[in-house]
């Protein structure tokens, strides 16, 4: 429309492929000599569930570190030099069920997704009043369970999240979501609560800031309003910053 591209997904992450597909095709056509190897990746797998699955493969086939590695996603508002790390999980719950009456007081599978979520979120707020100035975030996504309103539920099972810029606190947290499957485990006999780890993207600090800054004022100095906004963001970063690779994530588009 115009100069607007308009959809799901323009800014993350559409608009930056298509200025790097175009950049491609340019320099291809000009014949530009580089003093640094130059390396374009088109990577997998960074949304949701994917793990950031392209971009782990990439750190692991690199003997060393490049002089920096650019992600482009997100909006020219912001900027990150370290990365947001984050741990999802799904828990889920089996047990015999029964009847709402006449089996009454027999473990029910949501009862024990329900105060296994209930102690997450208080092992969460004692983990935030011991970290100081390093936040964290936690997250319900989905519950699923039951047959019926009058019947026990058999099977429950929900999926959350837990997000922090200190991989330490993302551990404790981790720690405490498996123990409470052990207390509640001990404490409901006849059912099966079992935790699985779905994803995680490491959190990570700034590496060499002073070769990234001035790229970053390069390419969004001339940002149309207020200067760009170093904030920590979860993204392609994640995993070369744990390998202690520089490594900056900047929008190539405004949006909103």
């Amino acid at each position: 429309d115009g100069e607007c591209l308009r959809g799901l997904g323009a800014a993350d992450d559409l608009a930056a492929v298509t200025v790097l597909a175009l950049a491609l095709v340019r320099l291809a056509q000009g014949g530009e000599s580089f003093a640094r190897q130059l390396v374009f990746l088109f990577s997998t797998g960074e949304e949701g569930l994917g793990n950031l699955r392209g971009v782990r493969q990439f750190v692991a086939d690199r003997r060393h570190a490049p002089f920096a590695f650019i992600s482009f996603d997100g909006t020219r508002e912001t900027f990150s030099l370290t990365a947001l790390g984050s741990q999802r999980y799904q828990i889920e719950a089996q047990t015999p069920g029964g009847h709402s009456w006449a089996g009454f007081g027999q473990p029910n599978a949501i009862e024990i997704v329900l105060d296994f979520l209930a102690k997450i979120r208080e092992d969460w707020r004692v983990a935030t009043a011991n970290a100081g100035e390093q936040p964290s975030s936690y997250n319900f996504g989905t519950i699923q369970g039951g047959q019926g309103i009058n019947s026990i539920a058999r099977h429950a099972r929900a999926t959350f999240e837990f997000r922090s810029v200190a991989q330490g606190i993302l551990q404790q947290l981790d720690a405490d979501a498996r123990r409470a499957v052990e207390q509640l485990q001990t404490d409901c006999p006849g059912s099966d609560l079992r935790l699985q780890l779905l994803g995680e993207r490491p959190a990570g600090t700034a590496c060499h800031r002073d070769r990234l800054l001035p790229l970053v004022d390069a390419v969004l100095g001339q940002n149309v309003g207020s200067p760009p906004r170093e904030v920590p963001m979860s993204t392609n970063i994640n995993v070369p910053l744990a390998h202690e690779w520089p490594a900056v994530c900047l929008g190539l588009c405004q949006s909103g």
